[in-house]
Order: structure tokens, then C-alpha cells, then sequence
């Protein structure tokens, strides 16, 4: 009886030890999918979108009218095309107040091609939406349209060390380079999206990152 039951419990002890293998396999290859989806979602899904949005691109042409300088936003100024929900603060300046015009039916065509309408901060040879210096909402002052970009360095470095994806040290570098400028648009994840034209900025970044204006 003995011997018998010696190759039924070395059977079980091997059964036991394949299904350890088994489970162990099985959480780890769970883990490894974990940590694919999680990269998927950080990179993958952020550049179908890119691609999308930018295959579906509107162009809206855009000039400048004046650049001023100002330490506040006026009050009855209005957002065009506001995210839905976000409550806008009246943020604190200086700021580079832009203002501009459009042949073309701005607001009309935001409310269609976007879910809201963005300015964005970039190097000059950026063409599409994407990365940025930095970026706010649109608003529109009587017929102008008016961006307020905030002279702030500090804003400007946490904006753009905020992309994990991004070589932040050779994206200053660039906008240093080649100058600053700054276009709006805006998209939706499946009807497309609106961009326009860039305006060069009186804006300069120093050999340290500073961001200035040509008006100070």
C-alpha cells in the first residue's frame, strides 16, 4: 500500500506545482498587459488622435491687428467657444494681449470643428496642433478677437516639462531658435478640427529659458 500511494502523492505534488507555474504565469503575463495598455493609452491613443485631428484639419485664416501689453484681462471680454464646464479666472498679468481678426466666420466655424476654441504658444515651425508653450481660451472683444498670453516664465517651463513624451531641452531650444509664434484651433475626436495660420509673437526665449517681451 505504501509504494502505491508514493507515485499518487508525487503525481499530486506535481500536478500542484504546474498549477503554481500556471498561475504565476498567468499573473504575470496580467502584469504585462497592465503595464502595455498603460504605455498604449500614454502614447499610442494621444498620437491616433494627432493624426486623426490633423488629417481632418480646417483652415481658418487669421492677422494681426496689434499687440499691447497689460497686467489684466478686460472685463467685458468674452471666451469664444469656452470648454464646456470650465469656469475661466480672471488670471493675473502681464500678459501679451493679441489682437486679431478673421475673414472667415471664426465662432461658426469653432462651434462645428471644436469642443473648444485654444490659442497655442509655439516655435514657429510647429504647423499643427500638438505640443505648445502655452496655451488659454479666446476671447473676443466687440468684433476683435483677443488671446492673452501670460508672460510667465515659470507657467511656461511647467507647461512644457509636463509632457512625458516631450524632449523639453531641444523644444525651448527650437523656440529659441527659430522665434515665437501662435496660432488657434481647436478639435473634436471624430468630425475633424480647425486650425489657423501662425502669427509671429513679439515674444523671445534668453539663453536661459526666460521668457520676455520685446516691449520691456
Amino acid at each position: 500500500m505504501h509504494d502505491k500511494a508514493k507515485p499518487i502523492a508525487m503525481a499530486k505534488q506535481t500536478t500542484a506545482w504546474s498549477s503554481f507555474v500556471v498561475l504565476q504565469s498567468a499573473c504575470v503575463g496580467g502584469v504585462r498587459w497592465r503595464i502595455l495598455l498603460r504605455l498604449m493609452c500614454m502614447f499610442l491613443v494621444p498620437a491616433v488622435a494627432t493624426m486623426l485631428l490633423s488629417s481632418c484639419a480646417r483652415q481658418i485664416a487669421i492677422e494681426s491687428s496689434r499687440f499691447l501689453t497689460t497686467d489684466e484681462i478686460y472685463e467685458d471680454d468674452v471666451v469664444v467657444r469656452p470648454y464646456p464646464g470650465l469656469p475661466y479666472k480672471k488670471a493675473l498679468g502681464p500678459f501679451l494681449s493679441v489682437r486679431f481678426s478673421s475673414n472667415s466666420d471664426l465662432e461658426g466655424m469653432a462651434k462645428k470643428y471644436t469642443h473648444h476654441l485654444y490659442f497655442q504658444v509655439v516655435p514657429c515651425s510647429q504647423n499643427k496642433l500638438g505640443y505648445e508653450l502655452l496655451s488659454g481660451a479666446v476671447y473676443k472683444s466687440s468684433r476683435i478677437y483677443v488671446a492673452y498670453i501670460p508672460i510667465n516664465t515659470e507657467l511656461m517651463l511647467q507647461n512644457v516639462n509636463g509632457y512625458g513624451a516631450l524632449d523639453a531641452q531641444s523644444y525651448l531650444r527650437k523656440a529659441r531658435e527659430e522665434g515665437i509664434c501662435f496660432h488657434v484651433g481647436g478639435g473634436q475626436m471624430w468630425f475633424g478640427s480647425l486650425r489657423s495660420n501662425n502669427l509671429n509673437l513679439p515674444l523671445y526665449l534668453t539663453e536661459e529659458n526666460e521668457l520676455k517681451s520685446e516691449f520691456h
